[in-house]
């Protein structure tokens, strides 16, 4: 397993600002959680988790400005795009990420390091 970590100094004016920034390294395995570290923002900050390519959310957490774990899974489909209702194993829900992640952060307050995540893959 290995940490990942980005942080982000949001740009623009109170309540407006925003940003993006990469994570140090590449990812490559399974999602197994995400911690965010939040400084003095607005509580209607919102954070984004995303692929680089194709550019798709992981982790979307709006109006949030409280330090805290979240845990991504997704759930499983059949081959005829069915959902199943229970899955037996958790970690087979585990986000697959191949490449770079990066942090997008919007409506929040310039402040530096304001927002800090920390992804944890297995690889």
């Amino acid at each position: 397993m290995k940490k990942l970590k980005a942080q982000l100094t949001p740009s623009g004016s109170a309540g407006s600002a925003s940003g993006t920034a990469a994570f140090g390294q590449l990812a490559d395995g399974k999602l197994h959680a995400v911690y965010l570290d939040y400084g003095s923002v607005a509580a209607t900050t919102d954070v984004t988790i995303k692929l680089e390519d194709p550019a798709v959310a992981i982790l979307t957490v709006s109006n949030n400005a409280t330090d805290g774990w979240y845990f991504p899974r997704y759930r499983i489909t059949s081959n005829t795009a069915a959902r199943y209702a229970v899955e037996a194993d958790d970690a087979g829900q585990a986000l697959p990420v191949v490449g770079q992640l990066n942090l997008v952060v919007a409506q929040s307050t310039q402040v530096t390091n304001g927002v800090t995540a920390y992804v944890y893959v297995e690889d």
